[in-house]
């Protein structure tokens, strides 16, 4: 069952940017490198760095996606659940993420991706090994994008990252934008 847990007034989070390999970008900021590229679980990264970390969902649905995502999520149809959500420490917004993923994946019974709720999803693809990450994509966010949970002239540059995961014949991309405040731009000319 699907439902809309918070409407913001956003229907996809297909970041419009030009996502490119890591090493087509001059990173020379070595704490923001590290966040960007980690492969462990973000969500674990991110609760090391607050006392309270909470997950809000902002959509569960299904929806129609773009080409770039039917192809990495190698899908013959543009369909698939998208689940947008904020990660917030210490009451703070700190990321913003949207996963896709086939609806069958999402509907597997044994992954209980389909009943997450305010869960974070790395709970479940960071203790099943079956999920396998793909590299990294990164990109820099334009400043005219519209990102729930922030309002007005970001104060540095965005990041954001994504990668896709493999389940058996299944795919699911997960999107990470850093937020402002995120400890990923700690020593970042703030």
């Amino acid at each position: 069952m699907m439902r809309r847990v918070l409407n913001t007034g956003i229907n996809k989070m297909s970041l419009n940017c030009q996502w490119k390999q890591p090493d087509a970008f001059a990173l020379s900021c070595g704490v923001l490198t590290d966040w960007l590229l980690h492969t462990g679980s973000l969500t674990e990264r991110l609760k090391s760095h607050c006392r309270q970390f909470v997950v809000t969902v902002l959509q569960e649905s299904a929806v129609t996606i773009t080409p770039d995502e039917q192809k990495c999520l190698e899908l013959q149809q543009p369909e698939a659940i998208r689940r947008d959500v904020i990660l917030t420490g210490d009451g703070v917004p700190w990321v913003y993420a949207s996963s896709l993923m086939s609806p069958a994946l999402y509907h597997l019974q044994s992954k209980g991706l389909s009943t997450l709720g305010n869960q974070p999803l790395g709970a479940v693809i960071f203790n099943d090994p079956q999920f396998i990450r793909q590299p990294f994509e990164l990109a820099i966010v334009p400043s005219n994008e519209n990102i729930p949970s922030l309002q007005g002239d970001f104060p540095h540059e965005l990041w954001a990252r994504r990668s896709v995961f493999r389940f058996e014949q299944h795919h699911m991309m997960v999107t990470e934008c850093f937020l402002p405040q995120s400890p990923a731009y700690i020593h970042y000319g703030v």
